[in-house]
């Protein structure tokens, strides 16, 4: 746990599918860092724009959602539940 003003460690991620990513993974891509909630209008109405973005430059452009949703799908707005 890190307090006010320290900087919080990455202490893991997964995709969609709740897989483990290593962060060594994403070594040399251009990562973005989406802070999002499905329950988020200017969220929701962003997805696609990311979308497109993200079909644009392939595998060079990896998103990490940052969230605490509890979704399995992307884009927000899609999951049930």
């Amino acid at each position: 746990m890190s307090l006010p003003g320290q900087l919080a460690a990455i202490e893991s991620l997964e995709t969609n599918e709740g897989q483990p990513v290593n962060l060594s993974d994403l070594e040399g891509k251009i990562v973005g860092l989406y802070f999002s909630a499905s329950w988020c209008p200017p969220c929701v109405a962003f997805s696609p724009e990311l979308n497109a973005f993200a079909a644009k430059h392939g595998d060079d452009f990896v998103v990490v959602l940052v969230t605490l949703d509890r979704l399995r799908s992307w884009p927000p707005g899609n999951a049930a539940g």
